[in-house]
């Protein structure tokens, strides 16, 4: 009876695969290219109608990374597919820097099926730009094709022009601005609650109240405490 069961799902759960995968096709067609992905939607991998996509795709072993550090960044993705003893026979990448809407990289068809650390060969990349891969991936025999998109951001380092891009000033006390006088602590005591009152062992609440006359005044208020 379990078995029984267990054939019907499988039988019902492909016929639903195949209805959803003609309907897919009238939309994607043969070749699987899908649009750029929405923003906030890296690296979305549509399912592909003849069972052959690009999945896993990275740069720089990360999935759409933001602020990477290196002009020269390494491409790498994966290979999915219904057919068994698929594999890739060539690739093409292309890069393009979306602030500027321009091309920087196209490497061509090549024939290979190298898919780890493709490094980028195009023009230098800029710091701090936003750029866009485009993928193709052909099959074994060249009859299907896979295409994805997925960004990527540079964030600051050394170039021609500018070999020292971190620029800053240290964040604390100006020293021309007159720091106030140390507190007067000799008039202090300590404050808790009595004895009495019942309190978590090792626990210490102390409480100070004061009134100012004059709130307007007050620029600022330093606690000391040891």
């Amino acid at each position: 009876m379990l078995n029984f069961a267990w054939k019907w799902r499988r039988f019902y759960c492909g016929a639903a695969t195949l209805v959803l995968a003609s309907l897919a096709s009238l939309s994607l067609g043969a070749d699987n290219i899908r649009a750029i992905p929405p923003e906030n939607a890296p690296n979305a991998y549509p399912y592909s109608v003849n069972g052959f996509h690009v999945v896993d795709f990275k740069t720089e072993n990360l999935v759409a990374p933001e602020g990477i550090d290196t002009a020269t960044p390494r491409f790498s993705w994966k290979l999915a597919s219904q057919t068994i003893g698929e594999k890739q026979s060539a690739y093409q990448l292309t890069v393009r820097n979306t602030n500027a809407e321009e091309l920087v990289w196209d490497s061509g068809k090549v024939e290979s099926d190298e898919q780890l650390y493709v490094p980028y060969a195009g023009e230098p990349l800029q710091p701090g730009s936003e750029y866009m891969v485009e993928l193709n991936v052909w099959n074994k025999d060249g009859s299907q094709k896979s295409q994805i998109y997925a960004p990527f951001s540079t964030g600051l380092f050394p170039t021609e022009d500018n070999p020292n891009p971190w620029k800053g000033k240290w964040i604390g006390v100006s020293s021309k601005i007159k720091q106030p006088e140390p507190a007067d602590l000799t008039k202090s005591s300590w404050i808790a609650f009595e004895d009495k009152m019942s309190l978590p062992i090792g626990a210490s609440v102390y409480r100070k109240s004061f009134t100012v006359d004059n709130v307007d005044d007050v620029v600022a208020s330093v606690a000391n405490i040891s």
